[in-house]
């Protein structure tokens, strides 16, 4: 996964913490459905793009 998806990744996950007021990691399937979701993002853009 390419450094900009990891920072948005971490950026949605301290948005999430800051909204639930949790300060602790989110688990790590949580984390992992949101790398899934990034990656399809990420194939779905290179599909789209010419």
């Amino acid at each position: 996964m390419s450094s900009d998806s990891l920072e948005r990744l971490d950026r949605l996950v301290q948005t999430m913490r800051a909204r639930s007021g949790v300060d602790t990691e989110p688990s790590k399937v949580l984390r992992a459905a949101l790398e899934l979701g990034l990656s399809a993002l990420e194939k779905k853009k290179e599909v789209d793009s010419p």
